[in-house]
């Protein structure tokens, strides 16, 4: 009934408009828009056009601008994590045009003698520098958490605004005593969906 707007502008004098809210943000995707304009000569007002609509759809993307983290040599019972950047996180970035959640699960094991999940393999979820509050911190393992092997929900709600859509995904390692020598690695999955 065009009661309450989302949008309610006038005098728009240009073939074009762009809005200045963001309808996502608002009331989110995936919901229907009804519009219709009425035009107005300068001395009075035309008849309303008929009432069209469309559909903000919802784009769950996401991307990972740092994807890997190298913790060179390290010798049995050795610490080390993330946390000073060096190496550096993991960061997971949110390239679409609604919240996501994302589910972390380890598809291969990271040491031969403590399998998976374990204390000498953790994770947490933190800020990154500039984009405070870009994610329910209440909601996101922001301590330490030892990798699942199954989708876990790692980072709830991560915003899709450019100012704040990036979340670190910090590592925390410890060399188990009796390790043999040698190569290591571990492979990750990140799975985003829409959030609610």
């Amino acid at each position: 009934d065009f009661g309450s707007p989302a949008v309610n502008v006038n005098g728009i004098s240009a073939t074009t408009y762009t809005l200045t809210n963001d309808l996502a943000l608002d009331n989110g995707a995936n919901t229907i828009y009804y519009w219709k304009v009425l035009a107005n000569d300068g001395s009075k007002d035309g008849a309303w056009s008929a009432t069209r609509q469309f559909t903000l759809l919802s784009e769950v993307s996401m991307s990972l601008p740092n994807s890997t983290s190298d913790f060179g040599t390290m010798a049995q019972n050795a610490y080390d994590d993330t946390l000073d950047s060096v190496p550096s996180p993991i960061l997971v970035q949110n390239d679409g045009n609604t919240f996501i959640d994302v589910n972390v699960s380890l598809l291969s094991g990271l040491w031969i003698t403590q399998p998976s999940p374990t204390t000498y393999f953790r994770y947490l979820i933190a800020n990154y520098t500039g984009e405070a509050g870009a994610f329910n911190w209440s909601g996101s393992q922001t301590t330490w958490s030892n990798v699942p092997t199954s989708n876990n929900t790692a980072i709830d709600y991560l915003n899709y605004t450019d100012a704040s859509d990036v979340a670190r995904f910090d590592i925390n390692i410890t060399v188990p005593p009796d390790e043999s020598v040698g190569s290591k690695g571990a492979v990750l999955s990140f799975v985003g969906w829409f959030g609610e």
